[in-house]
């Protein structure tokens, strides 16, 4: 009889290869007692027969089908198929192979018995695959809940190990939130750390995507997270203060800065404008040029073009009524930034009570002392404050481009002499949308302009005209 043997180890470190070595040892042992011709080996290495794809156990099934397999030979069961919709597959494509296992025993699928003993054993093997699944889970919390490392690929800032910085880059992500909250770019962060000769954990220059994702890591600020949650304070190095790391969060995260496919990036008010028409949003565009070869610059309607403006005149209307704005409640903002500084900071405090509470509540259940059904209802109240705890944090984050503009004592000038870089950040941190209504062919008024100005918590409604 032609026989084939199958090996599998769904995680071999580094992949070592001794565990599936060791099974086909002992799966040729067997078939040379029962006197058959072996005819290939198929052996996946590290691979899940739950998530991963199996290579070399497809290449073996079309082998089956190609009737070029008499007997199948694995060390265990659980090596050919751990969920029963992999058995059902494998009773489809054998038909009067026979399988034969060193550990289970023989499989036989051509009878309605063997069926059936076959799926018992794949509900089981199914069975230890999620009870794996939720230690395995579980430890991970605890890990998180502890703050320690979960492993992986190094951290840019960190050694491996997390237990300590490298001080060169620690220092590059510590001057890169201040450029955050100071209205600098990711793209600027990017090549500043380029320039100084910075890569990733992997060698390759860091893009602004990746600097961004580098930002947004709570590790930085000493807080531990499992699956997106905060969970506790994490053992790490701080590299800055939370209060810190969630003002430049609130402003990497705020749909605002996202960039349209045009060229957002070089105007004034591009990711402020709505059209008053349809709702869409107000994007800039260059139309065709005009008798003296320059191209018509302007705004328009991302939907159907149904509301259009010169782009220069728009600019120069809307930062006259900011200018004016930021005049008339300089006092207000002067105040602003320490005030949300010490209610952040109170917020700040509130969250880290709350985390502490989550993290002695998993302590009683584990325990004993705390009843699931206990528990599962006093952590989901405690998480609701806490979640809202993070949120009053991250919306009281600072103006820090509008306060540093709002210290000069002349803002016209501040405005006129800042990068367009910095214009840009004053106005998302003052305007919240303007909107559009439609205009008068060959005239620019401002007439039904309106504008949501953006204080702290509070939202002033003004009509721009």
């Amino acid at each position: 009889m032609k026989a084939a043997i199958y090996t599998r180890i769904s995680d071999a470190r580094d992949d070592d290869t001794a565990g599936v070595r060791r099974q086909e040892q002992d799966c040729r042992k067997l078939i040379s007692d029962k006197d058959w011709d072996l005819v290939d080996v198929y052996c996946d290495n590290n691979k899940s027969a739950t998530t991963g794809f199996r290579p070399e156990y497809r290449r073996l099934l079309e082998d089956v089908r190609a009737g070029e397999i008499d007997v199948l030979v694995a060390w265990a069961s659980d090596r050919l198929y751990r969920r029963t919709t992999d058995l059902e597959e494998l009773v489809t494509v054998l038909g009067s192979v026979q399988v034969v296992t060193v550990r289970s025993g023989d499989v036989d699928l051509s009878t309605a018995d063997g069926k059936t003993v076959a799926r018992l054993l794949g509900a089981i093997a199914q069975g230890e695959v999620e009870k794996r699944g939720e230690r395995v889970a579980r430890a991970a919390r605890q890990r998180a809940e502890e703050g320690r490392f979960g492993g992986g690929t190094r951290r840019f800032g960190y050694t491996a190990s997390m237990e300590a910085l490298i001080e060169v880059e620690a220092a590059a992500i510590e001057w890169a939130y201040a450029r955050i909250l100071a209205g600098g770019s990711l793209r600027e962060i990017s090549r500043e750390w380029e320039a100084r000769g910075l890569v990733g954990p992997k060698g390759v220059v860091i893009t602004p995507g990746v600097a961004r994702t580098i930002l947004l890591r709570p590790a930085n600020a000493g807080l531990s997270v499992y699956k997106g949650e905060v969970v506790g304070k994490s053992t790490a190095p701080v590299i800055v203060d939370e209060l810190t790391f969630r003002q430049a969060r609130a402003l990497l995260t705020d749909p605002r800065r996202r960039q349209s496919p045009d060229d957002g990036r070089r105007t004034l008010l591009s990711g402020v404008l709505d059209c008053g028409v349809c709702g869409a949003p107000v994007r800039a565009h260059n139309r065709s040029r005009q008798r003296n070869g320059k191209a018509r610059t302007g705004y328009g309607c991302s939907k159907s073009r149904c509301v259009t403006r010169s782009r220069d005149r728009l600019d120069e209307a809307i930062t006259e009524l900011i200018l004016e704005y930021l005049i008339k409640h300089r006092v207000l903002y002067r105040k602003a930034p320490r005030t949300a500084s010490l209610a952040a900071q109170r917020a700040s405090t509130e969250a880290e009570t709350l985390r502490k509470r989550l993290a002695d509540l998993a302590a009683l259940a584990g325990a004993g002392e705390l009843a699931p059904q206990d528990f599962a209802a006093a952590a989901r109240v405690t998480r609701e404050r806490l979640a809202e705890a993070e949120s009053r944090v991250t919306r009281l984050a600072g103006t820090p481009a509008t306060s540093r503009l709002i210290k000069s004592s002349d803002i016209r000038e501040a405005w006129t002499t800042s990068s367009l870089r910095v214009r840009r950040a004053i106005v998302r941190e003052v305007v919240e949308s303007i909107t559009l209504p439609v205009g008068t062919p060959g005239k620019f008024v401002m007439t039904g302009t309106t504008i949501q100005w953006r204080f702290r918590d509070r939202d002033v409604r003004e009509d721009a005209a």
